[in-house]
Parts: structure tokens; sequence; C-alpha cells
């Protein structure tokens, strides 16, 4: 919260959303604050701690899955004391980085 209200507050005059003028809303969290072409955003939900900024290069984050189940669908199953039926899909992967060293947190 105290870098977020920092950066914010030095923006005020020249803030923009996005490059289309409509504010972006993270993964819900609420309108993102673009700097040069990253977004900042505040996400008060993360049990992150307010003297804590986190930077994410997602160049090198990418989402590995396994091949045999990458959302596969099963057979339908039945169940034995009701009457309804379910399709499990299975999904085994990981989100994995390929350079550590160039993901960041500033602590204040």
């Amino acid at each position: 919260d105290d870098y977020y209200a920092m950066y914010e507050a030095s923006q005020t005059s020249i803030k923009r959303y996005t490059t289309d003028g409509s504010q972006n809303f993270v993964g819900g969290a609420g309108p993102s604050i673009k700097y040069k072409t990253a977004d900042v955003f505040f996400d008060s939900s993360g049990g992150i701690p307010a003297s804590h900024a986190y930077f994410l290069n997602t160049d090198y984050l990418e989402m590995i899955a396994h091949e045999e189940a990458n959302f596969t669908i099963m057979e339908e199953m039945s169940s034995i004391n009701q009457d309804a039926c379910v399709i499990p899909i299975l999904f085994q992967g990981n989100l994995v980085c390929s350079n550590r060293a160039l993901q960041g947190v500033m602590k204040a």
C-alpha cells in the first residue's frame, strides 16, 4: 500500500490507465496504472506487507502442463448414492521461472 500510494500520488497529473484510455482491471483487482509498458496495480487481498513491492518479468514465466493431464476429459462416472454423474477433467501443471534474477522485490 505504501509504494502504490506514493506512486499513484506522484502520477496524479499525468496518470494514464491503458493505451486505449480505458481502465484495465487486472484479475479483478481494480484499475491498473501504466508505467511505460508495465501495469502497476494494488492488491489488498494478496497478503503482501504494505512496505513491499513485487515486480514480475513475464518474459521469463511460463505455464508448463503435463502432456497427459492438460485439461484431459475423462469418462463419465456415476455416483452410487445419488442420481447424478460427473465428468472429471484432469490438469497437472507448474508455473516455472527460467530467470529468477530478473524478478524483483522492493522493501521499505
